[in-house]
């Protein structure tokens, strides 16, 4: 943690439209609860896909409320016109334009040297000084260890053995981005790839700077709903994590045993399971959301606590009935009491529906 004398602000990216700002407005306050007191200033620029004057007007209520806060706004409409043809590569339906506005950060944010990009479907729970603090060492970026199937990085082109990160937190390297012109390579695939259904920003993103990026294993910087649903020994067996990954605070993992490597998985996962630092509320088509009536998370209460102290307390909780709250409900099911296998096996025809 950083002593009174040192200074620094925090630069966080947040992306959202009119139908998101809820959950974008909860996650500043959780920012700003728990970590006002580390940093000088804590600047959140906001990548603007249609946000109302009434929700600006609510996000500068809490500029007056958290007198560390500034929320600087930048109009994403113009990549709609570098990427004219943006419906066909928006593969996934559940994604939205906003979410490929991170990869013309380095364009729309140019006064600083790196930026912690959050989706908002987050809460932040603890002091982000930390993972805000982990060197570059060089590389394009530092994320968390995610996993993507076999064949749809082969859709993408990448080997089977490369590593891959959930978009979902990343801390960028901007000034790199700009010097080597990253974004134009993220067009370039975006291109080269457009008639494969696999292809989203996320997996630009790993395409893109593979062998380039900090991959941590530190679960707790995005603590997914998976951590907290099943236990450790499943897992391990539906997530892979790795052997030899950076890990702050702590030893390269090539310096332990395989004991030694099995104690500090295990104490990594508990870690992220008891005290997440980012909260990330994915929702993945079976898992439910805070922001839902009857979430079951366990960490759905918090998103509740800042919700009821924002402009947005007063907004209803949505109602996910019928047909899709009840496929929802039958999946969810399926991975939490069905063996690793057999989950491995549901989440493969999904992904092959899906892409």
């Amino acid at each position: 943690m950083p002593s009174k004398v040192e200074k620094m602000d925090l630069e966080i990216a947040l992306t959202s439209d009119d139908n998101f700002i809820m959950q974008m407005g909860v996650c500043i306050i959780s920012i700003m609860e728990n970590n006002s007191n580390f940093f000088d200033k804590i600047n959140i620029h906001i990548l603007n896909n249609g946000i109302s004057d009434e929700n600006i007007e609510k996000l500068s209520l809490l500029e007056n409320q958290y007198k560390k806060l500034s929320c600087i706004y930048y109009d994403v409409e113009f990549i709609k016109k570098i990427i004219p043809e943006f419906g066909k590569y928006n593969s996934a339906q559940h994604l939205g334009f906003s979410t490929y506005s991170r990869l013309f950060l380095s364009s729309l944010v140019r006064d600083i040297d790196k930026i912690l990009y959050l989706d908002s479907d987050i809460v932040v729970n603890d002091s982000l000084f930390e993972f805000y603090n982990v060197d570059f060492d060089d590389n394009y970026m530092v994320g968390i260890l995610d996993t993507l199937p076999y064949f749809i990085q082969k859709k993408i082109g990448m080997d089977s053995n490369s590593l891959f990160v959930n978009a979902g937190v990343l801390l960028i390297h901007l000034r790199r981005w700009r010097t080597e012109n990253i974004e134009k390579k993220f067009i370039k695939i975006l291109n080269e790839f457009s008639s494969q259904n696999a292809i989203n920003d996320q997996n630009i993103i790993n395409k893109a700077l593979s062998g380039e990026m900090i991959i941590l294993d530190r679960l707790k910087y995005n603590a997914t709903p998976n951590i907290f649903f099943i236990g450790y020994d499943k897992f391990k067996k539906l997530e892979y994590l790795l052997d030899n990954s950076y890990v702050v605070g702590q030893e390269n993992l090539k310096t332990l045993s395989d004991d030694e490597i099995k104690k500090e998985k295990k104490k990594l996962f508990k870690e992220a399971r008891e005290n997440p630092t980012i909260i990330h509320f994915l929702g993945g088509g079976f898992w439910t959301r805070p922001w839902e009536d009857n979430c079951n998370h366990p960490f759905s209460y918090k998103f509740i606590e800042y919700k009821n102290i924002s402009p947005w307390k007063d907004v209803p909780l949505l109602k996910i009935g019928g047909f899709p709250g009840l496929s929802r409900n039958v999946i969810r099911y399926v991975v939490v009491k069905f063996p690793a296998y057999f989950v491995l096996l549901v989440y493969r025809i999904i992904l092959i529906l899906r892409y």
